[in-house]
């Protein structure tokens, strides 16, 4: 029996249901999460990329726009139709915890991340035992890879920081 790769279902239709209650949490959702392949379901993925699109083009996402532009690229069943559209709407009851439900998806899509590398640096292991050289540059690639998405998301919340001082600095001058 195969163990199921770590996931947060929940998380990631409560995550879905509050951006369609407060569409502006996609700014901040946007810089925890790498995009819709942190998504363990796919249709998750697919119904956030179409938000991100929604709100990016009329800085607004509903039910009627998102069952259209779903119909309209032909991913309408494939996402689970319009029941689980209104099921993800209906998942939460506000949009405050929205950072925290992304958090908890990029967790488990890290972890996920991490078991794929682990996985390919064991079987490079097992196939090229001649050039443990090669092996662990490879894996050191693959980890650090992993690990540099999250200094990314570390230095814009740095940076943020230092702008805030600064103009706190600038106003009391």
């Amino acid at each position: 029996m195969e163990a199921m790769p770590p996931h947060a279902l929940e998380a990631e239709e409560s995550l879905l249901g509050a951006i369609v209650i407060d569409p502006t949490v996609l700014n901040d959702v946007q810089l925890i999460l790498r995009g819709p392949d942190d998504f363990f379901k796919k249709a998750n993925g697919t119904i956030y990329t179409l938000m991100a699109e929604l709100y990016d083009k009329y800085e607004t996402v509903d039910l009627v726009q998102l069952q259209q532009v779903a119909k309209d690229r032909d991913v309408l069943d494939a996402v689970g139709g319009v029941e689980y559209l209104i099921k993800v709407a209906h998942a939460v009851p506000s949009a405050a915890s929205a950072a925290h439900y992304a958090r908890l998806v990029k967790e488990k899509s890290t972890i996920r991340q991490l078991i794929g590398a682990a996985g390919e640096i064991l079987q490079d292991a097992y196939t090229k035992p001649e050039d443990p050289e090669e092996i662990l540059e490879d894996a050191e690639r693959r980890i650090f890879s992993i690990a540099q998405q999250r200094e990314l998301r570390h230095a814009e919340k740095l940076d943020d920081l230092l702008n805030a001082a600064i103009q706190q600095l600038e106003e009391n001058d």
